[in-house]
């Protein structure tokens, strides 16, 4: 007997209890700023962004995100978050997108950002996300060094991973471009933040040299 045809999308709450994003990460404060500074309840597809001060049209939404957890060897992890917005009546407008940084300081939790991008801007990681040799390795095990996570949604495909010291050309090009988007956030506000990115460019030139 033929099986009925498969939704084209499952609903909402399916895909919620399918693909919970804060239970793949390791610091949900981290999460809970991200989502506080870019306007929105949850970063999930299709969540409406908040018409913060009419930055944004009222009906505006996200339309494609990913997260990052970048984590040091010895230190609490920082997260980078983008969401690419889009209008809620018409997915096919899109609105520009919006990126930010979060780094937890104590108790407290520092942001940098958000910052909107213009509708043309180009996204690194997203582009690096989709040049990524996922069976690439050889019998090594990589440690030591900044570990990564990096969860990426869109309307049509949920996918997470975790990889630490990257050191295969195709993830080094993801890291190296979350690098990027950080240092493209404006100057640094706070020495934690600087001191982090001290460490992760460290990191980064290390992989290179070898």
């Amino acid at each position: 007997m033929a099986l009925p045809p498969a939704p084209l999308e499952y609903p909402r709450e399916a895909r919620r209890q399918m693909f919970q994003l804060p239970s793949l990460l390791e610091n949900i404060a981290l999460y809970q700023a991200a989502a506080d500074a870019l306007g929105v309840k949850e970063l999930d597809v299709c969540s409406r962004v908040q018409n913060e001060g009419a930055r944004v049209p009222g009906d505006t939404c996200v339309l494609k995100l990913w997260y990052s957890e970048i984590k040091p060897p010895t230190a609490s992890p920082a997260c980078l978050a983008h969401v690419l917005l889009a209008s809620a009546k018409n997915r096919a407008e899109v609105r520009g997108a919006r990126t930010v940084m979060c780094i937890p300081d104590g108790q407290l939790v520092l942001v940098q950002g958000p910052v909107d991008r213009e509708p043309g801007w180009s996204d690194p990681v997203a582009d690096a996300v989709a040049r990524l040799d996922i069976w690439s390795g050889g019998g090594e095990i990589p440690f030591g060094g900044f570990s990564y996570r990096v969860v990426v949604c869109t309307t049509h495909v949920r996918s997470a991973m975790r990889f630490a010291r990257a050191v295969h050309p195709s993830r080094r090009a993801i890291a190296s471009a979350m690098f990027e988007v950080a240092t493209s956030l404006g100057s640094c506000r706070h020495p934690v933040l600087s001191t982090f990115l001290d460490l992760w460019s460290r990191e980064l030139h290390s992989l290179d040299s070898q």
